[in-house]
């Protein structure tokens, strides 16, 4: 059975310091928690990419890995140049394939 995963824009703080990158790792870190909060379920892992554009507008895709293996699609973009960002799932990667 797929885990439900809540569909809500959350704003996050990735430390960004003076960097011109996002650090991924925070990114990652916020996601999951914000995730488990909503869920009750702590995914088994997320991944975003590396040197994400710390500058407003960014737009990036994680992926996260549930207990079960299932996996998700998060869209986020940064919404300032000091690292924060909103994310919400994508609902598209909710849908059961066909059979």
């Amino acid at each position: 059975m797929r885990p439900l995963f809540v569909l809500a824009a959350v704003a996050a703080l990735a430390l960004a310091g003076c960097a011109s990158t996002l650090d991924s790792a925070d990114a990652e870190k916020q996601i999951s928690s914000s995730l488990e909060k909503q869920t009750r379920q702590k995914p088994k892992k997320v991944d975003c990419p590396e040197d994400i554009d710390a500058k407003k507008g960014t737009k990036f895709d994680c992926t996260v890995t549930a207990q079960d293996g299932s996996t998700i699609r998060v869209n986020a973009a940064t919404t300032d140049d000091d690292g924060k960002f909103t994310y919400e799932v994508d609902p598209e990667s909710l849908k059961q394939p066909s059979d």
